[in-house]
């Protein structure tokens, strides 16, 4: 909702609440000016960058304990 408001001209902070900080959605906003303006958009964006967060940490876990996946 608040990426839709954002690409309709409503400045974050001054006419729109929010508590979390503003990078995801503006990627959001940027995605749904590529994709459209779809439900289906934003939970393929999240779900893209959760498993981006879940690679990210099986790796970095990897790296640390040494462990060898084959």
């Amino acid at each position: 909702m608040k990426a839709s408001l954002v690409m309709k001209g409503y400045p974050l902070y001054e006419q729109i609440w929010s508590d979390q900080p503003p990078l995801l959605t503006y990627i959001l906003v940027g995605v749904m000016r590529l994709f459209g303006t779809q439900v289906n958009t934003a939970r393929s964006l999240l779900l893209l960058l959760s498993s981006v967060l879940l690679l990210a940490c099986f790796h970095i876990l990897r790296r640390v304990w040494g462990i060898c996946m084959r």
